[in-house]
C-alpha cells in the first residue's frame, strides 16, 4: 500500500500494540478481546483509509445491540441453568 490514502504500517502497528496487552494470559475477565474481533476493525480501516465511519458504525451497532439485549440475557442467566446457558451463547457467538 502506498500513496496518500494508504494507512501506514506504523499506524496499524500502534493500534495492534495498544490492544495486544488485552490478549495476555495474565488478565482474566471481561476486558479480554479476541484477536479476530480486533482484526475486523483493522480490515475496515484498511478498506476505507479516508474515513473511520465504517469502523465507528460497527462499534456503535455492537454497543447498541449489547445494551438492548442485556436485560433479556441477564434475566435468562438468572433463571436458567448457567452452564447450559453459557454453552448456548458460545454456540450462537461462533455461528454468527
Amino acid at each position: 500500500m502506498s500513496g496518500p490514502t494508504a494507512v501506514s504500517k506504523t499506524a496499524i502497528a500502534c493500534l495492534w500494540l495498544q490492544h495486544s496487552s488485552r490478549w495476555g494470559p495474565l488478565q482474566r475477565g471481561s476486558d479480554r478481546i479476541v484477536p479476530a474481533e480486533f482484526a475486523v476493525y483493522l480490515f475496515l480501516i484498511t478498506l476505507y483509509p479516508l474515513t473511520l465511519l465504517p469502523a465507528s458504525l460497527l462499534g456503535l451497532s455492537i454497543t447498541v445491540s449489547t445494551v438492548l439485549a442485556s436485560t433479556s440475557i441477564g434475566h435468562k442467566v438468572d433463571t436458567e441453568h448457567r452452564f447450559l446457558f453459557v454453552r448456548k451463547l458460545v454456540v450462537i457467538q461462533k455461528a454468527s
